[in-house]
């Protein structure tokens, strides 16, 4: 093979490589919303599912609540809920902490009345 096919071949299984990586990337779509942040009051008719709980990982976050939020959030889709109550938020250090919270199945109606994260 000459230096300019092996490059155009090489180039063009690099760009194949790429694409196929990209398309892994990106999650499968879900027929379920994530679940949304509730109030108590809002979640009165719904099915408790389960505790649920999140932290920011390591390292100097200024938005660990937020952080922590994200992956609790995670783990309450995989649980099949659509609302998550916050019950207690727990900082370790200044820039570390967890959130606790309760996960709820509300189906579709009470799930448009939550509120989305902040």
């Amino acid at each position: 093979m000459t230096p300019i096919a092996f490059a155009v071949f090489n180039r063009n299984f690099k760009f194949k490589i790429a694409l196929v990586l990209a398309i892994l990337h990106f999650p499968a779509i879900h027929a379920q919303a994530a679940p949304r942040q509730a109030t108590d009051a809002e979640i009165k008719s719904c099915r408790f599912v389960s505790w649920v709980s999140g932290d920011s990982g390591y390292g100097k976050n200024n938005d660990w609540k937020g952080i922590a939020k994200q992956e609790a959030l995670r783990n309450a889709e995989k649980l099949g809920g659509s609302d998550v109550v916050w019950e207690r938020f727990i900082p370790i250090g200044s820039f570390k902490g967890m959130v606790d919270g309760k996960v709820y199945d509300c189906g579709q109606t009470a799930n448009s009345q939550a509120s989305t994260i902040n």
